[in-house]
């Protein structure tokens, strides 16, 4: 499904790109009204190739504006919010959604869903099998009307039961022709579709088809495909009208006089296309003559310039609206004038790019940097058209690392941004799930989800020291060697402005679930840990009812005279900053099991007694013995040494350990309402 979302996002951009060159080829036919009209047909194949190809090519005589991705502000303050819900997911959702007009503040839905933008890909989807569906039922009843026919010469056939002449097929394209067309009018025609074929109109027509169907939510388009085909139609007209003479005029608009009462047989059929528009090419014979040499040379011109300038794409430099990138060492900084008409001071460095120094200002702050003399620094700025000066508008300070690997720049990214002297001796971990990506042949921006721990290692066990779980939007800049270098680390503001932030910022209805991937970037920031730190700690986690529940092993394999460490967390996620709990003492039970004659199971004093727990905040529970056993058991002796034993120990096998969240949300402890389990597993040997 990410597949085709990224598919969708990628023809919504084409469809806009395409849009503006609708719009200039709609003013460059009332420029060439008076010529002939090929030339705005193949203007209309600009407009085809916008809509089919989806690679680009940078050009510094580009007419197309420098225009974002559909994903971003403009889009996303015109459409709503779309979410999948299922009936549990609708209880939490309307809690949340009450929980934030209370607060005013941001709040993120718990959906098992997929990301919103699914909504729409299915709707498009639909959209295209609903048009494919009606072609192919429009070509059956085409087929049905065909089944006797009289051979003509070649392809060319002769059918009782249609009143329109059409074309029909794609590698062997056949003329089918009414049987009332006299023989002076069947001339015309015939000449008329072999130009067509000639011209390959049908496979044009083939491509322009595909074209609608996916980009049918676009109204232009429509428009596009509508005159695109009356200007192939009258182009072919001109076409017979120039090699039979002027002098059949008359007669051949006689003849699609004949064919005006005709149903066109266009209608949604690639494989069958017939000539539409009959009023239309009759006026347009009316008012046909050869045209000026002045005005050919004008089209040919106009047409050839336009094909330029709107089939390739702004170069890096246009496309950053004005943004540059440099890479240099830091020689100086200091304060200095930035405009001498106002004396305004501001902050600015030197950066020494080859054998060259530049001089780039603040855009805004007016302290001297410090400490940055002699590093590496890539820096974008914008040139003022007025003044000239070279203006900063951002500064990255990490030495490049040389990354030709996106994956490993996003991933050092992260670790960079979250750095500080704090860290030292503990280890980070960063993990990042891609949610969506668009760039251009030098730069590239990666949207998603970025998970950032910190942990330690005491006796043995990692133990979480900090961690952040946020949406971020990171753009590097790709040099000419292929290495990724970071511009800017993006991340949404706290508090009322976060959701605005994310939809300014992400693309087209991409909302990033924090939930949905959580579990999997935890895990993963813990293999890093624990393959940093030589430990084979094993865990396990699950989620219910806001809660979520993580279950630690500090190795998967022992040895009967190991020592084996067990523990858990709990912590509540919910939309509330505390939430009470109702239960036994303890409520978080550990139980082992072989799946055997071996089970350990924890016991819970019959107390019914509540708690408030603080959102956020992590309770850690050490695994701790709990059960009872017969005098009477054959195994009396060895379950009075396990229990015995302050530490844990146990026979060869594979065990099951399981933690249980015994404790409800309510006093009436409904089974709904009740707190999270989960397992793993570990081996014992001799």
């Amino acid at each position: 499904m990410n597949q085709l979302i990224q598919i969708f996002l990628k023809v919504l951009d084409m469809s806009v790109v395409a849009s503006i060159v609708i719009l200039v080829v709609l003013a460059a036919r009332l420029l060439l009204r008076k010529a002939p009209k090929i030339f705005s047909y193949v203007l209309w194949a600009v407009v085809l190739l916008r809509l089919l190809l989806p690679v680009t090519i940078p050009s510094p005589v580009s007419a197309i504006p420098a225009v974002s991705p559909v994903g971003h502000s403009q889009i996303n303050d015109v459409l709503p919010d779309f979410e999948f819900e299922t009936p549990s997911d609708r209880i939490q959702n309307q809690q949340a959604l009450e929980q934030m007009e209370q607060s005013n503040g941001v709040v993120v839905t718990v959906s098992r869903s997929a990301e919103p933008t699914a909504y729409l890909t299915i709707l498009w989807l639909a959209g295209m099998g609903i048009i494919l569906l009606g072609s192919i039922i429009s070509y059956l009843k085409i087929r049905r009307r065909l089944k006797v026919v009289i051979p003509l010469r070649e392809n060319i056939l002769i059918a009782d039961d249609i009143q329109s002449p059409f074309v029909v097929g794609f590698v062997r394209p056949k003329i089918y022709l009414p049987s009332n067309l006299s023989e002076k009018e069947r001339a015309y025609i015939i000449l008329h579709e072999q130009y067509h074929i000639r011209r390959f109109d049908h496979i044009v027509k083939l491509l322009a088809f595909l074209a609608l169907c996916l980009h049918w939510f676009n109204p232009l388009v429509w428009l596009a495909f509508s005159l695109a085909s009356k200007d192939m139609e009258m182009s072919c007209d001109e076409a017979v009208v120039r090699k039979m003479g002027s002098g059949i005029r008359a007669d051949y608009a006689a003849s699609l006089l004949t064919l005006a009462t005709g149903r066109r047989i266009i209608a949604g059929t690639p494989l069958a296309f017939g000539e539409g528009d009959p009023s239309g090419r009759i006026r347009n014979l009316s008012k046909w003559k050869k045209p000026a040499i002045w005005v050919m040379v004008i089209a040919v011109v106009l047409c050839a310039v336009l094909t330029v300038c709107l089939l390739t794409d702004p170069t890096d430099e246009d496309a950053n609206n004005g943004m540059i990138w440099y890479s240099g060492t830091i020689v100086d900084s200091g304060m200095g004038d930035a405009i001498q008409a106002d004396a305004e001071e501001r902050a600015y460095i030197t950066l020494q790019c080859g054998d060259e120094n530049l001089t780039i200002w603040f855009s805004e702050g007016t302290e001297a940097l410090e400490g940055v003399i002699g590093e590496y620094w890539v820096v974008r700025s914008m040139i003022d058209p007025d003044t000239g000066l070279h203006t900063m508008m951002s500064m990255y300070a990490p030495q490049p690392k040389h990354l030709t690997s996106l994956k490993e720049a996003i991933h050092q990214g992260i670790l960079d941004h979250n750095d500080s002297r704090s860290h030292e001796g503990l280890c980070q971990t960063a993990s990042f799930k891609e949610l969506a990506r668009d760039g251009n042949r030098n730069t590239v921006t990666v949207y998603g989800l970025a998970y950032h721990c910190v942990y330690a290692l005491e006796n043995g066990i990692l133990r979480e020291e900090s961690g952040s779980h946020i949406p971020v939007a990171l753009t590097f800049y790709i040099t000419d060697s292929g290495e990724y270098v970071l511009t800017e680390y993006w991340q949404p503001r706290d508090g009322a402005y976060y959701a605005d932030d994310i939809r300014a910022k992400f693309p087209l209805l991409v909302w990033p679930d924090t939930q949905a991937h959580i579990d999997n970037q935890i895990k993963e920031c813990y293999a890093q840990a624990a393959a940093y730190f030589g430990v084979k700690t094993i865990s396990s986690s699950a989620m219910a009812n806001g809660f979520e529940i993580k279950l630690y092993a500090d190795q998967d394999t022992y040895t009967t005279d190991d020592e084996i460490k067990i523990w858990a967390t709990l912590e509540y996620q919910g939309a509330g900053d505390t939430i009470t709990i109702w239960h036994g003492d303890p409520y978080l039970t550990f139980s082992l099991s072989d799946g055997g004659d071996f089970n350990s199971g924890g016991l819970v004093h019959d107390i019914l007694t509540s708690t408030t727990l603080q959102k956020g905040e992590v309770y850690r529970f050490e695994y701790a013995k709990s059960g009872g056993y017969s005098v009477n058991d054959s195994d009396a002796d060895f379950w009075e040494s396990f229990y015995q034993d302050p530490q844990l120990h146990l026979p060869a096998g594979t065990y099951t350990v399981s933690v249980n969240g015994l404790f409800y949300l309510s006093p009436d402890q409904l089974p709904e309402e009740k707190g999270p389990s989960c397992q793993l597993q570990i081996t014992i040997t001799e």
